[in-house]
């Protein structure tokens, strides 16, 4: 059986490209593409979002060596989501029922709502895009759940003195991380998602925080 327009087009796209042929290659691939995109630590995205973001090597390859995009999401443990009635995610009760849910399954969150790319992550993500298509986003939901909002001016973010700053504050409050700087995965699941999003969106990722700061990369 002839392979299709599409087996032929990946391919011609991973000839000759064998970075990312091992599991090692894989992971380091994923690792990149956690580092300069925060936002999407621990997914895979799919195939159209690596084309579009200059991973399209990547994406071929797991297609191509991986076994495609929903194995390599298994292997990952991905939770699967969790069901919302239809029309529900309208009526902010609801929505408030389900949070109050999420708080009592992650107290470690002691209340507060978790961030987006936390919620998609964990399994969340229809209620994630309840509150942000139908409630204003997340900035409408911490107000009107009372709670403090944790989005800071970017102009502080762009500053990498600020940055370095709460890195260093975060090291002194976990010393379990002996003074090293944490993961992207770290940051995201120990609450500081905005920190995380700053080294990926305005220093380079933290391959290049690292050098910033003189630490050795891992």
């Amino acid at each position: 059986m002839e392979s299709s327009e599409f087996t032929k087009k990946v391919e011609i796209e991973v000839e000759n490209i064998s970075e990312y042929e091992t599991e090692e290659g894989l992971i380091e691939g994923l690792r990149l593409l956690w580092e300069k995109y925060p936002e999407k630590e621990g997914q895979v995205p799919p195939d159209n979002w690596m084309r579009k973001h200059g991973f399209s090597n990547l994406g071929a390859c797991i297609y191509k060596y991986h076994g495609g995009f929903f194995k390599v999401r298994q292997r990952l443990g991905a939770k699967p989501g969790q069901k919302y009635k239809r029309g529900k995610l309208k009526k902010w009760n609801y929505v408030l029922a389900e949070l109050k849910k999420v708080d009592k399954n992650h107290p470690e969150f002691k209340g507060e709502l978790p961030s987006v790319p936390w919620l998609r992550k964990n399994g969340y993500g229809g209620l994630a895009d309840g509150i942000l298509k139908y409630h204003g986003g997340m900035r409408e939901a911490r107000k009107k759940l009372g709670q403090k909002q944790k989005r800071v001016d970017d102009g502080y973010w762009k500053d990498i003195n600020n940055v370095v700053e709460e890195i260093v504050r975060i090291q002194g409050n976990h010393p379990e991380l002996k003074g090293g700087l944490p993961s992207s995965h770290w940051l995201e699941n120990n609450g500081y998602p905005r920190i995380c999003y700053a080294i990926g969106t305005f220093h380079g990722g933290m391959r290049e925080f690292r050098k910033h700061i003189g630490e050795p990369q891992v």
